[in-house]
């Protein structure tokens, strides 16, 4: 089993991708969690065109996150794909797709690329995803 430490000796730049489009409910809680998350991550937001204060909302309580404002709403995998292009141009060995109305608990991202040190052959790796309630 590879302990924490050890994974920080292998740090991987992870970079985090997440699609907004009227988030305004989510995107707080969202980001937070990447905040709190043990392992450092790099966020870019590929904003949807939204009519509402997300963005406004991001630029203000997250100016870290890379923040990306489409002129036109290019759907939910058109938008992933841009953000993830940006991502590895920016040199990300890793990207993790967050929805903007999920979140992630603080060993999330530690526990995945755990994972994907011990596996290296696994090309995929995806999180248990829990409601709300646990």
């Amino acid at each position: 089993m590879v302990t924490l430490s050890i994974l920080l000796q292998f740090m991987r730049t992870l970079y985090c991708v997440i699609v907004t489009y009227n988030g305004m409910e989510w995107i707080e809680g969202c980001l937070l969690s990447l905040q709190n998350s043990h392992y450092p991550v790099h966020t870019i937001v590929f904003d949807n065109n939204s009519s509402d204060e997300t963005c406004n909302c991001i630029a203000h309580l997250f100016p870290e996150v890379q923040l990306i404002r489409s002129p036109v709403n290019l759907g939910f995998g058109q938008a992933n794909n841009a953000g993830m292009k940006l991502a590895i141009a920016q040199g990300a060995e890793h990207i993790f797709l967050l929805n903007q109305d999920a979140w992630v608990n603080e060993n999330t991202l530690s526990s995945l690329m755990q994972a994907q040190l011990t596996h290296p052959e696994f090309g995929i790796i995806s999180p248990v995803h829990l409601n709300g309630g646990g």
